[in-house]
């Protein structure tokens, strides 16, 4: 069989964040033909990347659309390292160009029946198919994991409505002061510790994300906090330990960051596991995912070659972020301002160097990503202002402004970017781009706007119904992405 009809179908799937083809952004490792059919071998712009098994499943489905194909198999890469040099001059212009075009959907269909109404292609309230399932079906087993972590987010939003003043029923009294541990360990620990054992795609793995759902669920049945506690320490230690495996096979800024993130984790779940007040572990949660992300966003950037500047920029911002938390943890009056200055250091980083500034006019699920990203790192800059503006109050209303602009605005922005990537990835099942996401993402930044409003200027009404309205967005948001995951093929 020609090769140029093989390149030709894997040039059907595209990476959803990047808009790129797989055969141009140079993922294509090997192509061999055996007596049975197409033997291909993949592999990731990023180390154990959760997108892989997904891009895989996509290419065979590319490859059995071909009528010559009976039989296709698509494997990791073997001792695969990407670089840039790996790009087609396609690729480059395309990421020069900041508008190129790409399949509507940002991960394409292999071709078949055209879409019924309301499934995708022109004219239809979607905009494709963000994924295609696998030849094994749903992944029955993850669906408890994702279960726990999405009853920590209802949880976490109700008792949070709770301490706003809403007098609402109490299911729980223990809810309303896990508030914080059910978002950050609960429900944003098991989904990164679940994304990431899919994307090293090793058993042990996933021990991490177990530890965490079990302890998620010790905090909503109002178990001895200590329990809980323990389980998610657990949980931060064995992300750790999949991010020191990374290394040891790429080392690389990017995932070192990542595995500085995790050891943030584990050590603001040390420090609430030794009775600490919340006040003095919070920054080192806020650590954890401000640099996961950031990590994530540089290993990303590989595709644009940053200059080494950038590199040693991006990691004196982010050793900022820890010296930060290093002067709180000892209880110095500077330890939230230099933390403010860390993430402001990385908002301006990622708003110059982020790929997201170059995939923005593109259509489809990665304008989407692009748009959640970018208007994230807005809400990064606000918490970043307000630590070093009013250092850390500890409580009161811009305690509130300073914690929920990072945790919401920018945790959350990246939450609702990645879902219709990483849940197809996590579910093995294919989850429809709607442009009704845009809603939730909308009512998301616009609710945020309410409560901080009334957070800097006292007015407690716009605080409860900014806080409320934020509830409505993160409700939505799970609305709508139940309503686009695909359980049949």
């Amino acid at each position: 069989m020609a090769a140029e009809a093989i390149l030709a179908a894997l040039r059907e799937v595209i990476d959803p964040e990047l808009g790129i083809n797989i055969v141009d952004l140079g993922l294509v490792d090997e192509v061999e033909e055996t007596e049975w059919g197409i033997r291909v071998r993949l592999g990731m712009t990023t180390p154990a990347c959760p997108a892989g098994p997904l891009m895989r499943s996509q290419a065979r489905s590319a490859l059995l659309s071909l009528p010559e194909v009976e039989e296709a198999e698509v494997l990791p890469a073997r001792d695969f390292r990407w670089s840039t040099d790996r790009m087609s001059n396609a690729a480059r212009e395309q990421l020069a160009s900041s508008g190129a075009a790409a399949p509507a959907d940002g991960l394409a269909e292999p071709p078949g029946p055209a879409p019924r109404p309301g499934e995708g292609g022109p004219g239809s309230e979607s905009d494709g198919p963000a994924g295609q399932p696998s030849r094994s079906g749903l992944a029955w087993q993850r669906l408890p994991l994702l279960a726990a972590g999405i009853l920590s987010l209802v949880a976490a939003s109700w008792g949070g409505l709770l301490r706003l003043g809403w007098p609402w029923p109490i299911p729980e009294p223990a809810w309303v002061g896990a508030h914080g541990p059910l978002m950050v360990c609960g429900f944003l620990g098991t989904l990164i510790g679940v994304e990431r054992a899919v994307g090293l795609e090793q058993r042990w793995a996933y021990a991490g994300p177990v530890a965490t759902a079990l302890g998620a669920i010790g905090l909503l049945a109002a178990l001895p906090t200590r329990f809980a506690a323990s389980l998610m320490t657990l949980g931060s230690l064995i992300l750790v330990a999949i991010f020191v495996n990374l290394l040891r096979r790429e080392r690389e800024l990017a995932t070192a960051t990542l595995g500085v993130g995790a050891l943030c984790w584990l050590a603001g779940n040390l420090l609430w596991l030794s009775g600490s007040p919340l006040p003095q572990l919070v920054p080192w949660w806020m650590a954890f995912l401000v640099l996961t992300i950031g990590g994530e966003r540089l290993e990303l950037s590989r595709v644009l070659s940053p200059p080494t500047g950038a590199m040693l920029a991006f990691g004196a911002s982010a050793l900022t972020v820890l010296a930060g938390c290093a002067l709180t943890s000892l209880q110095s009056a500077w330890g939230a301002q230099v933390l403010g200055l860390g993430f402001l250091g990385l908002t301006a980083w990622l708003a110059r160097h982020d790929v997201a500034r170059r995939t923005l006019s593109q259509p489809g699920l990665t304008r989407f990503v692009a748009l959640c990203l970018l208007s994230g790192y807005g809400w990064l800059a606000v918490s970043g202002l307000l630590g070093l503006g009013f250092g850390s109050p500890g409580a009161g209303p811009i305690y509130d402004a300073l914690l929920h602009a990072l945790f919401v605005g920018f945790v959350l922005s990246m939450v609702f970017g990645h879902a219709p990537i990483i849940f197809p990835s996590v579910l093995n099942r294919p989850l429809v781009f709607r442009r009704a996401f845009y809603v939730h993402v909308g009512l998301l930044h616009a609710s945020l706007v309410l409560r901080l409003a009334g957070d800097l200027a006292g007015v407690s009404e716009l605080r409860l119904c900014g806080g409320l309205l934020n509830a409505a967005a993160l409700g939505l948001f799970l609305i709508n992405t139940v309503r686009s995951v695909q359980l049949r093929s």
